[in-house]
């Protein structure tokens, strides 16, 4: 089967969003060229992850004098819903589209990136959200590139004021808390 016999593609009305809205996909085209493809169906993967990282300070002892960091992810939402189901396990050459309305969860942070340099060390933490249509061939994860497509989605989290308990910290105590020293 070459790369050419499967397409698939994504779009979304808006690539902008607020935290709680409805996600909606104008439309999701999947097209399968000439011959029978098998697959269990069609996936939508929802993801935000949260990035972190830290370069640290060069030990004394260090000889290679290369930065060393300390990296982090974790994951913020990870939906991966089924659009569309093959009950005979193929499909047969022609042109699906699925359109599709998703809620959001209604707690999820902005999507941002802050990169700070300090004393000549950088560190940077991200919030970044993806969507991504695939076919799933046999039901495992990780999909295939080949077989999917992905979008980036701007979040707009909940104000802090919309926040049942907002964090608040004097710009010392934050300072104190991240690590930061004049």
């Amino acid at each position: 089967m070459g790369r050419d016999s499967v397409k698939i593609g994504i779009w979304l009305e808006q690539t902008t969003v607020e935290a709680g809205d409805v996600l909606k996909v104008r439309r999701e085209n999947l097209s399968i060229r000439n011959q029978q493809e098998l697959a269990r169906g069609v996936q939508l993967l929802v993801v935000g992850k949260e990035l972190t990282c830290i370069e640290r300070e060069r030990e004394q002892h260090q000889l290679d004098g290369a930065p060393k960091f300390d990296r982090a992810s974790s994951s913020i939402v990870h939906l991966d819903l089924p659009l569309h189901s093959f009950p005979f396990g193929s499909l047969p050459p022609d042109k699906y589209s699925y359109p599709i309305i998703w809620p959001l969860p209604p707690n999820l942070p902005s999507t941002m990136l802050d990169k700070v340099t300090h004393k000549g060390r950088g560190s940077s933490c991200e919030i970044r959200y993806k969507i991504t249509a695939y076919l799933d061939k046999d039901g495992s994860t990780p999909y295939s590139l080949e077989l999917s497509h992905s979008v980036s989605l701007r979040v707009l989290g909940a104000s802090t004021k919309q926040r049942a308990d907002p964090m608040v910290f004097p710009l010392e105590e934050f300072n104190s808390r991240i690590g930061v020293r004049d």
